[in-house]
This record gives structure tokens, sequence and C-alpha cells, in this order.
């Protein structure tokens, strides 16, 4: 069990891959929200400037995150792992993964606001759109089950 629970952790943690093929998602996403919102050019400046702030905050979370996890599996290294600080470690990744949420959540916030009255029926839509991002689940839906047996 504390093997599970300290892989999903890692997984949790680690999130998907960065490179020129995430950052391509990430470009296509900002315009998708952009182009959905009917964004005018101010409005897209600030949704810039808007989402370079959101990508600083969370680099930086993810960067305090990966030490935290790395101190937490160096702990099996010990014959006698000190339980009160593997339970310390993980409540801090739990505070990180909790404070990731909170910088995206007023993330949207922010780019709720910077929305005139008619954009705003569309933000709805376009947070349904995202939400696959958010859950990991991106890129998933439609794909065919496989058959049984297969």
């Amino acid at each position: 069990m504390l093997l599970i629970n300290g892989a999903l952790i890692f997984f949790l943690v680690q999130g998907p891959k960065r490179g020129p093929h995430r950052d391509r998602q990430n470009a296509d996403l900002k315009e998708r929200i952009s182009h959905k919102l009917n964004f005018n050019k101010d409005q897209k400046s600030a949704y810039i400037k808007l989402a370079q702030e959101h990508r600083k905050n969370m680099q930086a979370v993810r960067k305090e995150q990966k030490e935290l996890v790395k101190a937490y599996f160096e702990l099996l290294a010990s014959s006698a792992p000190d339980l009160s600080k593997k339970e310390s470690l993980t409540e801090e990744i739990k505070s990180l993964e909790a404070r990731k949420l909170s910088i995206t959540y007023q993330h949207f916030e922010d780019l709720k606001a910077i929305c005139v009255e008619d954009q705003l029926l569309d933000f709805e839509s376009v947070i349904k759109d995202i939400l696959p991002v958010f859950t990991g689940s991106e890129g998933r839906s439609g794909r065919p089950a496989r058959p049984p047996g297969r």
C-alpha cells in the first residue's frame, strides 16, 4: 500500500512531460480560448500576460513539489525511515497540489474578469471544453472502447 501511494504521488507530481509538443499544445489551448471568447487585441494581450504569470507560478510550485517528492522517496533508502518525516512530506505534497488547483482557479477567475458581458456567455462553454486538460483526460474522450476479450 505504501508503494502504491508513493507511486501515485510520484505520477501526480511528474504530470505530463514538457517539451516542444507540450508547448505547442499550450499555445493551441490559448488560441482556442482566445478565439472562442472572441477576444479583441487588448484582451488577447491581457490574456497572454495572465497566462505567462500562471505558467511562472505553476513552474515554481512544480519545482518545489519535485524536491519534496525526491525527499519522500529518498526515505526508502533508510533501513528505518522517519515516519513523521514521511507524513510531513506527504502533507506538504498534498498542500502543493491544493496550491496548484488554487492558482489555476484564480487564473480562470482573472480570465473571466477580462471578458465583457457577451463573452461571459461563452465562458462556461470554454471551461467545459478545457476540463479534460484539468482532469488529465485530454484526448481520451471519443476513443473507441476496446472490444471484449482483447
